[in-house]
Protein backbone atom coordinates (compact mmCIF):
# COMPACT_ATOMS: atom_id res chain seq x y z
CA UNK A 1 0.00 0.00 0.00
CA UNK A 2 1.40 3.82 -1.10
CA UNK A 3 1.50 6.33 1.09
CA UNK A 4 -1.57 8.11 -0.76
CA UNK A 5 -3.66 4.89 -0.01
CA UNK A 6 -3.02 4.42 3.55
CA UNK A 7 -4.06 8.37 4.37
CA UNK A 8 -6.90 8.04 2.08
CA UNK A 9 -8.19 4.95 4.24
CA UNK A 10 -7.11 6.33 7.77
CA UNK A 11 -8.92 9.61 6.84
CA UNK A 12 -12.18 8.25 4.99
CA UNK A 13 -15.51 7.27 6.44
CA UNK A 14 -15.25 4.37 4.69
CA UNK A 15 -12.99 1.98 6.42
CA UNK A 16 -12.21 -0.52 3.91
CA UNK A 17 -10.73 2.69 2.32
CA UNK A 18 -11.84 1.96 -0.43
CA UNK A 19 -12.49 4.77 -3.60
CA UNK A 20 -10.58 7.04 -0.46
CA UNK A 21 -7.64 7.89 -2.59
CA UNK A 22 -9.53 9.57 -5.29
CA UNK A 23 -11.47 11.67 -2.74
CA UNK A 24 -8.26 12.57 -0.50
CA UNK A 25 -7.27 14.06 -4.03
CA UNK A 26 -10.09 15.52 -5.37
CA UNK A 27 -10.29 19.32 -5.75
CA UNK A 28 -9.92 21.80 -2.56
CA UNK A 29 -9.39 18.64 -0.06
CA UNK A 30 -5.49 18.06 -0.39
CA UNK A 31 -3.37 19.89 1.71
CA UNK A 32 -1.36 22.00 0.07
CA UNK A 33 -2.88 24.65 -2.48
CA UNK A 34 -1.04 26.13 -5.52
CA UNK A 35 -1.36 29.61 -6.94
CA UNK A 36 -3.91 28.69 -9.43
CA UNK A 37 -6.14 26.89 -6.63
CA UNK A 38 -6.16 29.69 -4.53
CA UNK A 39 -7.10 32.32 -7.14
CA UNK A 40 -9.61 29.85 -8.33
CA UNK A 41 -11.05 29.46 -4.77
CA UNK A 42 -11.02 33.68 -4.45
CA UNK A 43 -11.79 33.83 -8.26
CA UNK A 44 -8.73 36.42 -8.71
CA UNK A 45 -6.27 36.48 -10.98
CA UNK A 46 -3.15 34.19 -9.93
CA UNK A 47 -0.81 37.70 -10.22
CA UNK A 48 -3.32 38.08 -7.00
CA UNK A 49 -2.20 35.46 -4.88
CA UNK A 50 1.23 36.06 -5.78
CA UNK A 51 0.90 39.93 -4.52
CA UNK A 52 -0.59 38.74 -1.19
CA UNK A 53 1.93 36.36 -0.59
CA UNK A 54 5.09 38.33 -1.71
CA UNK A 55 3.18 41.31 1.15
CA UNK A 56 2.61 38.38 3.59
CA UNK A 57 -0.85 38.84 4.01
CA UNK A 58 -1.31 35.60 2.74
CA UNK A 59 1.18 32.49 4.44
CA UNK A 60 2.97 30.51 2.00
CA UNK A 61 6.24 28.93 1.13
CA UNK A 62 7.85 28.41 -2.09
CA UNK A 63 9.06 25.00 -3.42
CA UNK A 64 12.14 23.83 -5.94
CA UNK A 65 14.32 25.36 -7.72
CA UNK A 66 11.91 27.14 -9.51
CA UNK A 67 10.54 28.65 -6.44
CA UNK A 68 6.71 27.65 -7.25
CA UNK A 69 4.53 28.76 -3.82
CA UNK A 70 2.29 26.53 -1.92
CA UNK A 71 -0.08 27.70 0.74
CA UNK A 72 -1.47 25.30 3.50
CA UNK A 73 -5.29 24.49 3.45
CA UNK A 74 -5.41 26.09 7.13
CA UNK A 75 -3.47 28.86 6.25
CA UNK A 76 -5.55 29.38 3.42
CA UNK A 77 -8.97 28.91 5.64
CA UNK A 78 -7.49 31.56 8.26
CA UNK A 79 -7.10 34.08 5.33
CA UNK A 80 -10.28 33.59 4.31
CA UNK A 81 -11.97 33.89 7.66
CA UNK A 82 -9.73 37.08 8.27
CA UNK A 83 -11.09 38.58 5.84
CA UNK A 84 -14.59 37.54 6.13
CA UNK A 85 -14.52 39.11 9.79
CA UNK A 86 -12.86 42.54 8.79
CA UNK A 87 -15.44 42.95 6.31
CA UNK A 88 -18.04 42.16 9.18
CA UNK A 89 -16.69 44.64 11.40
CA UNK A 90 -16.88 47.18 8.02
CA UNK A 91 -20.09 46.44 7.54
CA UNK A 92 -21.08 46.92 11.12
CA UNK A 93 -19.35 50.16 11.53
CA UNK A 94 -21.21 51.70 8.32
CA UNK A 95 -24.60 50.21 9.61
CA UNK A 96 -23.80 51.58 12.97
CA UNK A 97 -23.39 55.15 11.16
CA UNK A 98 -26.62 55.20 9.18
CA UNK A 99 -28.49 54.21 12.32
Amino acid sequence: MNDTSQEGAASSANPSGAGAEKVDNAGPTHRFLTVDEVAEQLRVKPAAVRSLLYSGDLVGFQVGERGLWRVERVDFDDYVSAQKSRAVGTRRVATNRTA
